[in-house]
């Protein structure tokens, strides 16, 4: 994703701005595109800077929860498999072996 010129907070003053003075003008000052106005507009909306640094804190938040819960690739590299020929597996008791000894006997 391409980084910003401007932080979230910068973006709600120019859409202030905007609100007050006519889009065009605003957006020559700033040396963006009017859409470029009219697509932080819709983002942003009525938002003052103090909601989006609140916004920004609930989406790190956010992200930061959502790892700790799913956490796809945490075992992606060491996944568990069934050692199957072991007495121990005969017994009913399953031996575990991780993925690098597999890879090197063949079995899965």
């Amino acid at each position: 994703m391409k980084k910003s010129r401007f932080t979230d907070e910068q973006i709600v003053k120019i859409l202030r701005e905007a609100d007050k003075d006519p889009v065009a003008d605003v957006a020559k000052r700033h040396a963006v595109s009017e859409q470029t106005i009219y697509v932080w507009r819709r983002r942003f909306g009525e938002m003052a800077s103090s909601d989006v640094k609140r916004l920004k804190d609930l989406e790190q938040e956010n992200a930061r929860l959502r790892k700790l819960v799913v956490q796809p690739d945490s075992y992606s590299k060491k996944w568990l498999f069934w050692d199957r020929s072991s007495p121990a597996a005969a017994g009913g008791i399953p031996k575990l072996q991780d993925d690098s000894e597999s890879m090197k006997t063949g079995r899965t």
